[in-house]
């Protein structure tokens, strides 16, 4: 059991910088873990997704800037490739991927030079993302973990929903949501070790970095790069109930705009979970936690905020899973269209998915966000606040040979305020309707060793 810990606790930084690169939306994982591999495996992984679909976009036109427009009906093509390579031998294990993507669309418009025409933003825009992990042990009872990512996006986020932690679905990493204007260059590294004190004590000490460059579009030019390190000690109780204590330092600076921001972020947290196997291939895991962060802007302007946060993820029949997370955290809002600064931030998101049929399956995904910085504790002097909504319901059904058809709607609705709009070029409250349809084709190109069988449902 405590082995399995040391995993979970190595799983957040070997997965990196999540990239904007799907249009298709995957169900939350099962709670219970599939058996592990006998023997060495290896796989080649061919993925590719055809989508077109139409945004509808309610802005107040009153609140945009001479020089950019948001088209309130826009049509969309999406195309993607990806290829994945895995490794794996027990404990030790490789992947590699990386991929491409070409948007075209007019949602987002400009005015054409010496003119009053507005002219439509149609021509075809590209991304490219590449990232790879490592796990291996170091001697008896530790685990080493290192990952390295990156990518340039045509569009960018928001980031209302950036106090997500990693590996829960975040409306921040799906294109449907996102802006196109200018591009997006992203750089993630980490590296951890988690060790076995004991039979029952495991710990974690973990180092990531990561850098954004937006430029080349009519919002301000941002940059900004983190630096963290966390130290976990998790103490299990019995084989289903654990407690877990944790330490993490995070350094941010950040240029946009004229503005710098510079500062430190210490968090203490203390939480406990447990999991209970409902059957042979069903469990439920719930976490409970809270702390405190203490937030030190420019090294004069230090304060402290409360964190807490709950969890719970259940498997239901055979392929259904319900996951359910509410946090409370500090979070710079990473974003070309707002401040640098860090936030107190409250976000909940629910998650279901499962199949309807041998066929058919259906993923929905519903989330809410809101944060708040004092004008005391910004750049600019003046208090920020935000608000994001986002609900969407994906329907895939299988074809042949690995290809898949699926139709998608999504809707977004931000509103932000002061400080959190500093340089939007339009309104500050915005509301998108989706609709998404296509192909997506998933096609094994190397596929060798095998995995232990899965238990029958009892």
């Amino acid at each position: 059991m405590t082995r399995g810990v040391v995993l979970a606790l190595l799983a957040v930084p070997i997965m990196g910088g999540a990239t904007l690169e799907a249009q298709a939306v995957d169900p939350p994982p099962r709670v219970t873990k599939p058996p592990s591999t006998q023997g060495t495996t290896s796989s080649l992984q061919l993925g590719t997704s055809l989508f077109g679909g139409y945004n509808r976009n309610l802005v107040s036109t009153k609140a945009q800037a001479p020089t950019a427009t948001i088209e309130p009906n826009a049509f969309t093509g999406w195309g993607s490739a990806n290829l994945r390579y895995t490794l794996s031998s027990g404990a030790r294990s490789l992947e590699v991927g990386g991929g491409a993507t070409a948007n075209t669309n007019n949602n987002a418009g400009r005015v054409a030079a010496n003119t009053n025409n507005s002219v439509a933003n149609s021509g075809p825009v590209f991304g490219a993302n590449a990232n790879v992990g490592f796990r291996t042990p170091l001697g008896r009872g530790a685990t080493l973990a290192l990952s390295q990512s990156a990518s340039r996006t045509p569009y960018y986020s928001m980031g209302l929903f950036g106090g997500l932690p990693p590996g829960i679905y975040s409306p921040d990493s799906n294109p449907i949501n996102g802006i196109v204007d200018g591009h997006l260059l992203a750089l993630g590294s980490s590296v951890a070790v988690g060790y076995e004190l004991t039979r029952r004590t495991s710990t974690s000490v973990s180092y990531a970095y990561r850098k954004n460059l937006h430029e080349g579009g009519q919002s301000s030019e941002m940059s900004y790069d983190d630096h963290s390190a966390s130290l976990g000690v998790t103490q299990q109780i019995s084989e289903s109930t654990g407690v877990t204590g944790s330490y993490r330092i995070m350094k941010h600076g950040a240029d946009q705009a004229g503005f710098q921001y510079d500062g430190f972020t210490h968090g203490f947290s203390l939480g406990f979970q447990r999991s209970q196997q409902l059957s042979r291939t069903r469990s439920l895991a719930i976490g409970v936690g809270g702390g405190a962060d203490l937030v030190n802007t420019d090294g004069s302007n230090r304060y402290w905020q409360p964190t807490y946060y709950a969890s719970l993820g259940t498997d239901i029949g055979r392929s259904w899973v319900v996951s359910a997370n509410y946090s409370q955290t500090s979070a710079m809002l990473y974003s070309p269209l707002s401040a640098p600064d860090s936030y107190l931030t409250q976000t909940a998101i629910l998650s279901v998915g499962g199949d309807l049929s041998r066929t058919l399956s259906l993923v929905v995904n519903v989330g809410a966000t809101m944060g708040d910085v004092a004008g005391a504790n910004s750049v600019t002097g003046s208090p920020g606040h935000y608000v994001g909504v986002n609900s969407g319901v994906q329907l895939s059904t299988r074809l042949w040979s690995g290809w898949s058809a699926v139709v998608s709607g999504n809707y977004y609705r931000s509103e932000l305020s002061g400080a959190a709009k500093q340089f939007l070029v339009s309104s500050g409250d915005f509301q998108r309707t989706s609709v998404r349809g296509g192909l997506t084709w998933n096609v094994p190109l190397l596929n060798s060793g095998r995995s232990g069988r899965p238990p029958r449902e009892r």
